[in-house]
């Protein structure tokens, strides 16, 4: 009798995501990720939130990327529970042309969900982000000439038609971040609708799903990000969440001042107003939409190119 060697992944039966949250970042997607992951019919890479798998370690193989679902909690299609649904929120994939071809060419047409924010508000709030951590430095406005992936992640109708345009207007969702606050429940059924699992009560679903790290040196978070990316390189999502929870990160992550970060100043948000204005003037359509469908046919239009500050 031969000894049957499966892999847990195997024997899960994944071959293909059913969904994609591909965010972009600093738009409610680690909220949205807190809610799929509290719906018993959900599986997410049990290890850690995002796999940049499709952007940054494509040549590792599936089998590689499979693995970060060993243990979560499969299970098969049964039609008294309801069937089953395997995703990756990944933020990272938005606006990264390479990983939308990947998925595409490798886990045909799975449901997209972006979410949408106010496109100046979302790339300050970036920059804060990545700010803290030690990823960037500088005033807001010498960031957004040193960092241009800042502004080409909010070029929110560009890449929104983009994903449309490859797996098609039906399968693309739009979620309004601004109505986590006041229409939590609403947004989570309509997300579980989309990707097709059983609407089910999930309790108090209003919760600050991103802490704020506010760290007290600089110098320190860039040394912990610094190590946090190798890391995660080396698969060590394990030890990573361990650390997240220990007194080490709190005294590294905490205790800072309020006002750290540079604010951005009105020439900042009158420079992005001006370049994004096609992107403001998109977004603003779904202001008082809580989730909608990508509107069918609007066409995909030229990649708009970042305006020289002098």
């Amino acid at each position: 009798m031969t000894e049957d060697r499966r892999s847990p992944v195997e024997e899960s039966c994944i071959s293909r995501l059913n969904f994609v949250v591909v965010g972009p970042q600093k738009a409610g997607t680690t909220w949205i990720d807190e809610v799929l992951r509290r719906h018993p019919d959900v599986a997410l890479p049990s290890k850690t939130k995002e796999t940049f798998f499709f952007d940054q370690r494509y040549t590792k193989g599936l089998e590689w990327y499979w693995r970060h679902f060993e243990g979560s909690p499969l299970r098969q299609k049964d039609a008294t529970v309801g069937v089953f649904r395997v995703g990756e929120v990944a933020p990272s994939y938005f606006a990264d042309e390479r990983a939308r071809r990947r998925i595409a060419s490798s886990q045909g047409s799975p449901k997209i969900i972006i979410a949408l924010r106010d496109p100046v508000d979302r790339c300050y709030s970036l920059y804060r982000h990545h700010f803290l951590r030690g990823r960037m430095k500088g005033s807001f406005g010498e960031a957004l000439k040193r960092y241009p992936e800042l502004i080409d992640s909010s070029r929110y109708r560009h890449f929104c038609a983009s994903w449309a345009a490859d797996f098609g207007a039906a399968n693309v969702l739009l979620v309004n971040q601004a109505k986590i606050e006041d229409h939590a429940a609403d947004i989570a059924r309509s997300i579980f609708a989309f990707i097709g699992v059983r609407a089910v009560e999930l309790g108090d679903l209003n919760f600050r799903a991103n802490d704020q790290i506010q760290p007290a040196s600089l110098a320190v978070a860039r040394s912990a990000a610094v190590l946090g990316r190798m890391m995660r390189r080396a698969g060590a999502h394990g030890l990573m969440n361990l650390l997240k929870k220990s007194p080490l990160y709190t005294l590294v992550a905490k205790g800072g001042k309020a006002d750290a970060v540079p604010a951005a100043t009105l020439g900042d948000r009158q420079f992005l107003a001006h370049i994004l204005a096609d992107d403001v003037q998109w977004v603003g359509q779904f202001n008082e939409t809580v989730a909608a469908p990508y509107p069918g046919t609007d066409p995909l239009p030229e990649r708009a190119q970042p305006i020289a500050r002098h």
